[in-house]
């Protein structure tokens, strides 16, 4: 578990703190510098220095450059220079989390400085394939390469006081998550404490510090003691703030997850969790992610959510089973290292010319690659455009057939709305056929004579008969066409209103003006107000700004 944190210690690993931090505020153009750079060495140095610079904020960049000072290092027969670059590729490939990469040129790194006895550069190879180990979780192999690096940096420097104090912090963090790992609490805690005093020094120590203060942390927690735990790691998420990086920053929260999930706040930890899981998911650390995934599947079971939990316990599986396979990747690799060691040293010179030929094969494959690429991607071109174009008809077409349609709901609508009117004004006839069957009843024409009187019977009779005393239903009718549940709806929820205050709510979804309504029911306008006031306060709409108009368009 604490081994994870050591992914991104590889990176700045031997990283030249003062030329960083020179690039970080100046920020240079390659070809620049490269001008007044004669030797493959100065070459190579300031490539990879600019890499190391571009490595956290722009990844590709960084590859770009690194790969340049490769080629340089292919055609020199320096092998400090290749060991440099190699080493390099191998701690960018790490930072990925591309461990069999990563093996790959430590190996090299390796196999380059057994041949020439370089002490010191068999142990940074050691210590680099101890790291890999470590995150591995192969800790007995991973201390046996600690071992190693040490006793060839002792016999590099001749006493332990010559080393560096990086180089003995990175040990004590190493050797500590070691300990821990294997359940020697005691040792690990003194090989934390002892780093810890060394990386309080200076400040060009605070990543390493941040990785010990967490890691003394995670070492508290197996003890039990959770409130120590959480000041180590609240510790070094302060120290993180200073110089962020997200793979830190996800083991720390992961770290303070587990320590949530032993207090049994399982929602906590689940947040702590998904917040590390989200930084490393899109990333190519596979133990990062196996780790994460298998913490998140205990906080849901311990949320009561197995269906989550099943998820993520399946995703952990899935990436065990990988980090299985780039260990058999390893195997396979350091065989073929024993192999290699004892081979002649002039094998190094015939490997980059048979590299050079290889490299001449590549390039005319990929020129033939990209020539049918091209041909196709033209192709592809074509039958877009010809894909887009009838895309372009069709929604012309479509846009054409809606804009008609619509056309036609309108003029449907004016056509329901007129239908009412009519509807109305026969009602409105009917009104005035009832006044005036009052007008001339017998009672009020006696006097008249009777041959005027039976001409007035029969104009009587005559409108009796030819009155339509289905006038209210058929407007009620035409307009529920249009404005279906509107009479039942409103009934329901104002089951005080009378009959007219109903019709002249109708009235006013109709949007008709108060001189329309006079008209149509032969009603005075002021007599039309009062009704529309009492309308008003029934509808509770009294102390509303809204309009009776704005409530019955929206009813």
């Amino acid at each position: 578990m604490y081994s994870l944190l050591l992914l991104y210690f590889a990176f700045f690993f031997l990283t030249d703190v003062n030329a960083l931090q020179q690039l970080a505020t100046t920020n240079p153009s390659p070809d620049s510098l490269l001008l007044g750079a004669k030797e493959d060495s100065a070459r190579v140095k300031i490539l990879l220095d600019l890499s190391n610079h571009y490595m956290a904020s722009d990844y590709p960049k960084a590859f770009e450059l690194i790969r340049k000072a490769y080629q340089i290092a292919v055609q020199s027969e320096d092998l400090h220079i290749q060991m440099s670059v190699n080493l390099e590729l191998g701690k960018l490939y790490f930072y990925k989390g591309n461990y069999e990469k990563a093996i790959h040129y430590y190996s090299e790194v390796l196999k380059s400085s057994s041949s020439i006895k370089d002490l010191e550069w068999m142990a940074k190879g050691y210590s680099q394939l101890g790291t890999v180990r470590l995150v591995l979780e192969d800790y007995e192999l991973a201390e046996s390469h600690f071992n190693s690096s040490k006793f060839y940096f002792l016999e590099h420097y001749q006493e332990e006081q010559a080393i560096p104090d990086d180089i003995k912090i990175k040990f004590n963090n190493n050797l500590g998550v070691i300990y821990s790992a294997m359940g020697k609490y005691e040792e690990g805690m003194l090989q934390f404490e002892q780093g810890i005093e060394l990386a309080e020094k200076s400040l060009k120590y605070d990543r390493l510090l941040v990785q010990l203060l967490n890691n003394m942390g995670d070492i508290m927690l197996k003890q039990g003691l959770f409130e120590r735990a959480k000041f180590f790691y609240e510790e070094a998420i302060s120290r993180l703030k200073i110089n962020p990086n997200y793979l830190m920053e996800s083991m720390l929260y992961n770290s303070l997850g587990k320590l949530y999930l032993d207090i049994n706040e399982p929602e906590l930890a689940r947040q702590f969790f998904s917040k590390g899981y989200s930084l490393v998911e899109s990333r190519d650390g596979l133990s990062h992610r196996k780790h994460l995934s298998e913490n998140l599947s205990a906080a849901f079971i311990a949320l009561g959510k197995p269906d989550s939990a099943l998820i993520y316990m399946n995703l952990s599986k899935t990436y065990a089973d990988s980090i299985n396979i780039v260990k058999s990747a390893e195997k396979i690799l350091e065989k073929e290292l024993l192999i290699e060691f004892a081979q002649e040293k002039s094998q190094l010179k015939t490997f980059h010319l048979r590299n050079r030929n290889y490299l001449l094969i590549f390039v005319f494959c990929v020129l033939l690659v990209t020539i049918v690429f091209m041909i196709k991607h033209l192709r592809a071109r074509r039958k877009l455009k010809f894909i887009l174009d009838e895309k372009f008809l069709l929604e012309r077409k479509a846009q054409n057939t809606f804009q008609k349609n619509e056309a036609l709901q309108q003029q449907i609508h004016l056509n329901e709305k007129a239908q009412t009117i009519i509807a109305i004004n026969s009602m409105q006839t009917n009104q005035m056929l009832e006044e005036l069957n009052f007008a001339f009843k017998r009672d009020k024409f006696n006097n008249l004579e009777p041959s005027t009187q039976k001409i007035l019977d029969e104009l009587i009779k005559g409108l009796k008969k030819n009155k339509g005393e289905n006038a209210l239903t058929e407007f009620e009718y035409r307009f529920s066409k249009i404005h279906v549940g509107f009479f039942e709806k409103l009934a329901k929820n104002f089951p005080d209103l009378t009959l007219n205050e109903r019709r002249l709510g109708a009235f006013l979804k109709l949007q008709l003006t108060t001189k329309e309504i006079t008209g149509i029911t032969g009603q005075s306008v002021r007599a039309v107000e009062i009704a529309r006031t009492r309308l008003r306060k029934k509808l509770h709409l009294t102390k509303s700004e809204k309009s009776l108009y704005d409530f019955f368009v929206e009813y």
